[in-house]
């Protein structure tokens, strides 16, 4: 294989990375890429709808911080890695516990 080849297949291979992922429960990718369980929101127990109302607190109070101390930043992946913090400041004032995830050897990873 000649390196105009290579390339293609190569080009062929990311744009089929990229392509968004349809059809695939989301439980499943979280499941696959956190190894954690997705629980379904129970609207009958009350224990969730609490769950849900802390929830929508700390969105609002996420967004309010942003509104006041907006991230600017060039690239996606940047604000998903800024927004961290937001989300930890705003989980505790909504009545969330809040840790940072830990690596599989049981260091904890800086974002998450």
């Amino acid at each position: 294989m000649d390196d105009k080849e290579r390339l293609n297949v190569l080009e062929q291979a990311l744009a089929q990375m990229l392509k968004p992922v349809k059809g695939i429960p989301f439980s499943v990718i979280v499941k696959s890429l956190a190894e954690r369980q997705v629980i379904q929101i129970d609207k009958a127990n009350a224990a969730d709808i609490e769950l849900l109302k802390k929830l929508e607190k700390t969105i609002q109070f996420c967004a309010a911080d942003l509104k006041s101390n907006p991230i600017r930043r060039p690239r996606p992946n940047e604000v998903g890695n800024d927004i961290e913090t937001y989300v930890m400041r705003a989980l505790p004032k909504a009545g969330l516990n809040a840790e940072r995830p830990k690596s599989k050897s049981g260091l904890g990873k800086s974002t998450g």
